[in-house]
């Protein structure tokens, strides 16, 4: 990751290690031999940790590259409003 912090810095984008999140995609078997050492990266001087679902510029990607949590967000967001209406 701190490649990635170079090259942004290079482009006058800064990352902001507070924020990042990393997700593994892959099948259900190679996701299973990740081990506990294999679920944070270094950013600059902060650890990412590893998490099951992250949000990317609005949607939802969980490791399986499904779209269920997703969906579910924007159903119970859309019955929130209609139920305010």
């Amino acid at each position: 990751m701190n490649e990635h912090a170079k090259s942004y810095a290079t482009l006058r984008l800064q990352l902001n290690s507070s924020k990042t999140e990393f997700v593994r995609f892959g099948t259900r078997c190679n996701r299973k031999k990740i081990t506990q050492d294999d679920i944070s990266v270094c950013v600059g001087s902060s650890i990412a940790l590893h998490f099951a679902v992250a949000s990317d510029i609005g949607v939802l990607l969980d490791s399986e590259l499904s779209i269920k949590q997703h969906v579910n967000k924007v159903a119970g967001t859309i019955y929130y409003k209609q139920s305010n209406y």
